[in-house]
C-alpha cells in the first residue's frame, strides 16, 4: 500500500524509521480507522486507535499518525518532523486599538515566521492513496 511504500522509500537510503511520524487528512483518518487489513473479518485495521500525549491518535505498525487538515484528502506526509524548522523573527506585537464609535477595544497581534525542511530526505509525500 502507499503508506508501507512510503515507509520504505525512507529505508531505502538507509534513513531510520525510528522517529518517523505520519500526518493524514481527518477524512482519511475517518476512513482507514475503519478499513480493515488483511480482508473483511480479520480485526485488524489499518490504523489502530491509540491517542497519545503526544497528540497522536493512531498508530500504523507503530508510528505516530497526527491528523491535520493542511494535508490534502487522499495525501499524506510521512516523515521526521525534527528536520523541520521553523524560525522566528523579531518576536511578537500586539497592538490595541480604542474605537470610539462602539466602545471596544480592537487587537491586533504580529508574528513573523518562517518553515523550512532542513532535509529533504526526512521527508516522503504521498500524493495517491
Amino acid at each position: 500500500d502507499a503508506l508501507r511504500d512510503g515507509i520504505e522509500k525512507l529505508q531505502l537510503i538507509d534513513y531510520p524509521v525510528n522517529g518517523v511520524k505520519i500526518v493524514v487528512n481527518p477524512s482519511d483518518y475517518k476512513s482507514l480507522i475503519n478499513t480493515e487489513r488483511g480482508g473483511s473479518g480479520s480485526g485488524s485495521f489499518v490504523f489502530e486507535p491509540n491517542l497519545q500525549s503526544d497528540g497522536s491518535i493512531a498508530s500504523y505498525l507503530g508510528i505516530p499518525v497526527f491528523v491535520s487538515k493542511f494535508v490534502d484528502s487522499g495525501k499524506c506526509v510521512i516523515g521526521h518532523f525534527d528536520k523541520f524548522g521553523i524560525g522566528q523573527f523579531n518576536g511578537m506585537e500586539l497592538l490595541a486599538d480604542e474605537v470610539i464609535e462602539s466602545g471596544k477595544l480592537q487587537v491586533r497581534l504580529f508574528y513573523d515566521a518562517d518553515m523550512h525542511v532542513l532535509d529533504n530526505n526526512a521527508f516522503v509525500r504521498i500524493t495517491e492513496a
